[in-house]
């Protein structure tokens, strides 16, 4: 294990969340680094079994246009973990602001940070089943906070041949479909 010694901290920003420009010593090296500090988040894919489908999302997201990778991005339904909210009572609250649905089980696949260099965030993903008995409301996320979402619903095959022409650019998003379909969920 290496020995880590933080000698300085400096606030670049704390708008929304805190950057900071770190230095620090590790095995006898002089290293600054920005890093930005965000909380834990949460995602999940929903899968219908019987019907062999699931749902993304797709909404504008700024840093994708901004690198020129079109003005939408498909996702799976994703949030921010809340103070004292666990990552389970997120992803449930998620589902339903989000997508519409109102489902009782999520069930956790692993637990990954997307951009380890620069982001304390740590993100936890599900799979959840859902059913068309399942849909309580239009979903589409909150316009108070910029989301103004589309649900798109996909067939195991459309998926699959979305991911190999390389469509889906969202990392998490791209590890939950490969894990339902490695293990052929849908």
């Amino acid at each position: 294990m290496a020995n880590v010694k933080i000698f300085r901290k400096d606030i670049l920003s704390d708008k929304k969340y805190l950057l900071e420009l770190i230095s620090y010593e590790i095995k006898g090296a002089l290293i600054s680094r920005e890093v930005y500090h965000r909380k834990e988040s949460c995602a999940a894919l929903l899968i219908d079994k019987n019907r062999k489908t699931a749902l993304l999302t797709q909404q504008f997201r700024l840093p994708v246009f901004l690198n020129g990778d079109g003005e939408e991005l498909f996702e799976c339904c994703a949030g921010m973990i809340e103070k004292g909210e666990t990552p389970r009572e997120c992803m449930l609250r998620e589902i339903e602001e989000e997508m519409g649905y109102q489902v009782t089980e999520v069930t956790k696949i692993a637990e990954a940070y997307y951009s380890p260099a620069a982001l304390t965030e740590k993100g936890h993903l599900f799979i959840a089943e859902y059913s068309p008995a399942m849909k309580k409301s239009r979903g589409g996320g909150k316009e108070e906070e910029g989301e103004y979402i589309q649900i798109i619903e996909f067939t195991a095959e459309e998926l699959k041949a979305k991911l190999v022409a390389g469509d889906f650019k969202d990392a998490k998003t791209i590890i939950l479909i490969q894990h339902i379909l490695l293990y052929n969920l849908i």
